[in-house]
């Protein structure tokens, strides 16, 4: 870990870090949080323990490396970290401090080490993965009373009909090809505290394909009806900065427009962009759904 990030800047000065070290200690994104709730001075009461730790005391330099393990998974693979060493998710060995371009599995000559990570491994997947449901069901929370904009992105959202994502990693991508009156985009929401919202949409549209699509937005009962009146025909951007093309999604501009306002009560549990009249060859490329708290 390289000390020197932006965001420590201001908090360096005020704990006396020291600039430009580099500290050997095994870290991961767990421990984001309570790092910077002990560089701010912080001690929130978790409901539940964290799994990461403070790394201001290696930062400071009051302790030196702290041994430990860390666990990771993606796409139910697991692997391990454990100081020196990583275990694969394909069951392979190898040592990062002489090679950390993991091109040599050294499994075979530490048969004992193999077999302690795979005990995590086997635990992990038991009491952790085992623990979890098969396909999470949870709808996301809108209209919290804290927070006046609730934040829909297409990343949650399921389409249906000819809809598809720009790529097939939803963080990084756009819902695009939407040209049918079947088509639609639901998002399966909680609302915490009713109220009056303004729905805003962050869409690309072409000028021939606008004058235009009458957008529907239903949330239980209630239905807003907008028609798409303002052409957003921006290109995609990024390739020409890229030396190697890149599989994630190339993004557009995305303009905001506003459908207007629409009541969202407790009751409601899904969200649904729909177009009921398209005069244009399509809808739209829509990035992200924004409901704004009136009242």
């Amino acid at each position: 870990m390289k000390v020197g990030c932006a965001f420590l800047y201001w908090f360096a000065g005020r704990k006396k870090i020291s600039p430009g070290q580099i500290i050997n200690q095994l870290s991961g994104a767990v421990d984001l949080l309570p790092t910077l709730t002990d560089l701010a001075g912080l001690s929130p009461d978790y409901f539940y323990p964290l799994d990461g730790i403070s790394l201001m005391p290696a930062l400071s330099g009051e302790t030196g490396e702290i041994d430990r393990t860390l666990v990771s998974t993606w796409n139910d693979r697991v692997s391990v970290r454990q100081g020196k060493w990583l275990f694969s998710a394909d069951r392979q060995l190898f040592d990062l401090s002489t090679d950390r371009e993991q091109t040599v599995d050294v499994s075979a000559l530490h048969p004992g080490l193999i077999l302690q990570m795979q005990e995590k491994v086997d635990w992990y997947r038991e009491e952790v993965l085992g623990s979890l449901p098969e396909k999470d069901l949870r709808p996301f929370v809108v209209g919290h009373p804290d927070e006046r904009f609730s934040k829909l992105p297409v990343r949650d959202g399921t389409p249906s009909g000819e809809i598809r994502r720009s790529n097939r990693y939803p963080n990084c991508s756009y819902f695009t090809h939407w040209k049918s009156h079947i088509d639609r985009i639901t998002w399966p929401v909680a609302v915490e505290e009713e109220g009056v919202f303004e729905a805003i949409i962050y869409y690309n549209c072409a000028a021939t394909d606008v004058g235009g699509a009458l957008i529907s937005l239903k949330a239980g009962k209630e239905e807003l009806l907008s028609r798409l009146t303002q052409p957003n025909d921006t290109p995609m951007t990024g390739a020409e900065l890229d030396r190697v093309p890149r599989t994630e999604s190339y993004m557009k501009g995305f303009a905001p427009f506003s459908l207007g306002t629409i009541r969202l009560d407790r009751q409601v549990r899904d969200i649904t962009l729909q177009a009921v009249d398209i005069p244009g060859e399509r809808v739209m490329d829509l990035f992200l759904l924004v409901l704004k708290r009136v009242n």
